[in-house]
């Protein structure tokens, strides 16, 4: 990882701090992640268990863990990644649990 110093100016005051730089497909799969989850937990038809369901996201590629109810379920929670990601970059391994 990259650490840069940053030079801030704070009311004619100057100082530097240390913050490291986040490598462009890190911050891009970040983001990939969060609107994955975001729209999974927004769902109000989805139950809790897919609510909890582990999104994963590494160079653009979608990982989906967890337990689901129903293959209508399951198949739901993979496209809200799909729709983010693309149909070729979503490993679903989602499994239907029915307790």
């Amino acid at each position: 990882m990259k650490i840069s110093l940053i030079t801030v100016v704070l009311s004619g005051l100057t100082t530097g701090i240390w913050a490291a730089e986040v490598p462009l497909a890190q911050a891009s799969d970040r983001q990939l992640n969060h609107q994955i989850h975001s729209a999974i937990v927004e769902d109000s038809t989805l139950p809790y268990c897919a609510h909890v369901v582990r999104v994963t996201c590494e160079n653009g590629v979608v990982q989906l863990d967890g337990h689901v109810h129903t293959e209508a379920e399951k198949e739901n929670v993979g496209q809200k990644a799909a729709d983010f990601a693309g149909d070729d970059n979503v490993i679903n391994n989602v499994a239907i649990s029915k307790s």
